[in-house]
Parts: structure tokens; sequence; C-alpha cells
């Protein structure tokens, strides 16, 4: 399958600056039908992008002529019913993280897309920023030594107007660690290679009157002895957006990618060098790539990087920090 002829489900602001734009920029790719809850809304982006179809309904759009491929961009409570529609379709689905809202719904996502032949990738794309890449090759080729510490970053300052069912734990599963901690898990687990066996936090639900999670920090144990820290913010007015990694013979830091864009720098200390890495917007954003990317594994019938399976894997590490603050216990997460 050389060319994607997509449709998006759950077309809104955060698909008109990130998957819109990448779908319509990436050659061989191209959006023929969408979804919104509001149809002059929805007809207003069609018309933008040059849609051919517009709908209220996702039914209405999976059983589009000609298409076969679907982008999830819905509230993550309806990721799991939507992923499942358009499997049935015999369409491929790269749905939005998180995957579900629950485990039951995770698996019955990853089943309906295995049963059906279809791909499932979940949008982490994160592991596409070039700067990530170069993270993951420095670790692989042991320049850090032994890594014994891990920590991530990643705060914005949401509006009270801005995406209110983030906000709410039973549309959104959470808060900010469903929204951006998963971001943080799933690029610790990939940059290190190791799987989190121990889960412990702390979530503060106090700073907004909201009932879902506006900060947390979240502390990981992996399966190589290495240690995690994840913190998240929806709150701080001056946001950090940054990871720290320390190993037995070096240390790095990569600041200002985790984002959408292809940006930020990577710094790395040893005993006897410094290397750097700089990524900039004149190449490909990670949701170009991660397009491209998917595409190439729906044309070869390879596995995606983020599959079905790794979102599962960070969906229990989310939720198993709200576990442990439920319990002020360390859990292990229910893979």
């Amino acid at each position: 399958m050389d060319k994607l002829r997509w449709g998006v489900i759950g077309f809104g602001s955060f698909a008109d600056v990130a998957m819109g734009p990448a779908i319509a920029n990436t050659p061989g790719h191209t959006l023929v039908a969408i979804t919104g809850r509001e149809r002059m809304r929805v007809a207003n982006y069609a018309k933008k992008y040059g849609v051919e179809r517009s709908f209220t309904s996702a039914s209405d759009l999976v059983h589009t002529p000609g298409l076969n491929a679907v982008y999830v961009a819905t509230p993550n409570n309806q990721h799991s019913e939507h992923t499942i529609m358009a499997a049935e379709q015999g369409l491929h689905v790269l749905c939005e993280k998180p995957m579900a809202v629950s485990l039951g719904e995770a698996r019955r996502m990853t089943e309906a897309c295995a049963t059906k032949g279809v791909k499932l990738m979940i949008g982490n794309m994160m592991r596409f920023n070039p700067c990530h890449r170069w993270v993951k090759h420095i670790i692989r080729e042991g320049v850090l030594g032994s890594v014994t510490e891990a920590k991530a970053t990643f705060e914005y300052h949401l509006s009270d107007e801005g995406s209110p069912w983030r906000l709410d734990p039973e549309v959104g599963g959470g808060g900010a660690i469903m929204d951006v901690g998963v971001h943080c898990i799933d690029l610790l687990r990939y940059l290190l290679g190791a799987e989190v066996t121990r889960v412990g936090a702390f979530v503060d639900t106090g700073s907004y009157p909201f009932p879902a999670d506006i900060s947390a920090t979240v502390m990981l144990r992996f399966d190589s002895g290495a240690a995690g820290t994840v913190s998240v913010s929806f709150i701080n007015k001056h946001p950090l957006n940054r990871i720290e990694i320390r190993g037995t013979e070096g240390s790095l830091v990569s600041e200002g990618t985790l984002w959408r864009d292809s940006t930020g720098r990577v710094s790395v200390e040893t005993g006897s060098s410094t290397q750097t890495y700089e990524s900039s917007l004149k190449i490909p954003g990670p949701y170009e790539l991660q397009i491209e990317h998917f595409s190439g594994c729906i044309k070869n019938d390879t596995e995606p990087l983020v599959s079905g399976k790794e979102g599962f894997k960070d969906l229990a590490v989310c939720l198993a920090a709200y576990k442990s603050h439920e319990a002020e216990s360390i859990v292990n997460p229910d893979y």
C-alpha cells in the first residue's frame, strides 16, 4: 500500500495543529474524511484542508469509500469504541495516546485489530523526534555506561477553557499523567530499553478546582535496575521541558525536545568528551515521521514502533501511578 487515504475521527483544534498539517504535508498521504462534534466547525476544517467529506458521526466516516487508515483523536474514553469501529471495517488505526482509559478497553482494541488483520499504532510520536533517536543511540552504544537514573519533566499551562475534558477523569481517565505523563513514561521505556516494574506517585488535584490531577510526580523502578522520575504539570507558568539521564560513565541532558516539533538540543558529558546534537524545524516533525513510519509498517507488514502492546504498557504504568497515590504505597503495573 503506497498511498494512505486518511480519515480523522475527532478533528478539532489539536488535529488542526498536529496531524492535519502532517498528513497534508507528507507525500503519499491524503486526508479524505473528517468528523467533529459541531457540523459547521467540522465543515470549516474540511474546507481549510480540501477534504472531500465531513461528518458528525464516526460510523459514517468509517464507511467512506476508498478509505484505508483512520486517526482517532477523540477524547480518551472514546478511543476504544472508535478504534474497534474502524478495525471492523478493515481500516488501519493510528490512535492518540493514551490508547484507552482502562486496560480492558486497551485489550479489546488490540484484539480487534489483530482479528481483522489491521495495524494498530499509538500516537506517542515523541519517539520520532531526531533528538530522542540520537539519545537512544548514545545509550545503546554504551556511551553513558550502565544507566542508573532517568528523569523527564513535561509541563505546560492549560487554561480553564482549553480542552475541559482533559480535566474530567470520567472522560480523560485522569489528568496530567494521562495527558503528558504518558509521553514521558513511553519515552523513558523506549530510551532505556527497559520495562517498569514498580511505581510510586504523588498526585495533586488541589491547586485547581478540578477532580483530575493537575500536577504529579511519578517514581519508577525499571527491570534494568535504573530509577526513574516523571514530573508533569498543567499549572506552572514557567514550564520545564527536559530529560536527564545519568549512567556510570556519563550523563546527558535533553532540553526542548518534548513537543510536537523536531526541535531541541541534547548535551552528553563523559569523563573524556562532550557531545551535542541539535535538531531544527527544517526537518520533518515527529507527526510527519510518525505517519511515514506507520505507512511503512502497513506496506511491509511490520510491527509499529509504538504498537498496541506498547501503548498497553504505558497505560498500565499510568494507572499504577493513580493506584499508588490512592493506596499511599508502591505498586506493580498490571501488565
